[in-house]
């Protein structure tokens, strides 16, 4: 089964046909104090209507997998504000990846640029951290 995200990130919300002459808005993933941060958009986009993900890192990337069954587990996407964006923790992916004390303990933000892939039903975070 090939799961496709909800939307088009470069399509118009009314028709959901691609906007003309608009370069295509790449989805970002942010970093800070342990938490990965989908903004309203990514969220809606890839993952509308879920509860959780599963964090997978493969080959210096992060892929960000939807949880469609509620007994599957996975990591709580919790909204955070009332635009509707979600969090992450990922406290325990970045201690197995030894970055614990950059991200998790330390102030240190990035923001990472991502990807749908088909192949893979994920979103992709390359290279991640």
């Amino acid at each position: 089964m090939v799961v496709q995200p909800v939307a088009d990130l470069d399509a118009d919300p009314r028709s959901g046909s691609p906007v003309s002459g608009r370069v295509p808005a790449l989805p970002r993933v942010d970093l800070r104090r342990g938490s990965l941060r989908l903004s309203r958009r990514v969220y809606d986009t890839y993952f509308a209507g879920l509860e959780a993900v599963i964090l997978l890192p493969r080959d210096g990337a992060l892929h960000i997998l939807p949880v469609r069954h509620a007994g599957g587990g996975g990591y709580l996407l919790k909204q955070v504000n009332a635009a509707g964006d979600r969090t992450v923790f990922a406290g325990s992916l970045l201690r197995d990846l030894g970055v614990a004390e950059v991200f998790l303990e330390g102030d240190d933000e990035r923001s990472f640029t991502a990807r749908w892939s088909a192949d893979h039903a994920a979103l992709i975070v390359d290279p991640f951290p």
